[in-house]
């Protein structure tokens, strides 16, 4: 049984210098911000907080199946995305 809180813990990870770094960089629209080396659930936090922040943007996820977008679109709304 996992008893990690998630969304508490995404929240303390998003605040992390380094994820501050990319939320900066989605707001000032520093594009195109490259994501690909991160393993799907840090990048699954990274998205859920850049959805909490920026609550009118949208965003475009690349997944190599339908089986790993699911995964990917479970692990955002476990990490608070709206």
């Amino acid at each position: 049984m996992n008893t990690l809180p998630l969304p508490s813990f995404a929240q303390r990870l998003a605040s992390h210098p380094p994820s501050l770094v990319f939320l900066d960089a989605l707001k000032r629209g520093s594009f195109p911000i490259d994501c690909s080396e991160l393993e799907a659930p840090l990048a699954s936090v990274l998205v859920a907080a850049a959805a909490r922040s920026l609550p009118k943007a949208k965003f475009l996820v690349v997944a190599a199946s339908d089986a790993e977008a699911e995964a990917f679109a479970a692990d955002c709304a476990l990490a608070g995305a709206p």
